[in-house]
């Protein structure tokens, strides 16, 4: 597991680590990814079964054509 200033890294920190790395002309998005890991990170970071399931990519997004 990847060391962080000399102890380990929460799975929240390496996920968002993760994402720093491969995103980084990205801030709003690091940003928002960020907020909401924080506050995601007590129950994730102790529950298995949340870091079992690996985050999550969504890599389309279609929005509904219908008119108002």
């Amino acid at each position: 597991m990847p060391r962080k200033r000399g102890i380990f890294m929460t799975y929240t920190e390496k996920v968002l680590a993760d994402l720093k790395a491969k995103n980084p002309d990205q801030p709003e998005f690091i940003q928002a990814a960020t907020e909401v890991l924080e506050a995601l990170a007590p129950v994730v970071n102790t529950d298995p079964k949340y870091q079992k399931a690996g985050p999550v990519s969504y890599t389309h997004l279609t929005l509904p054509t219908n008119s108002l």
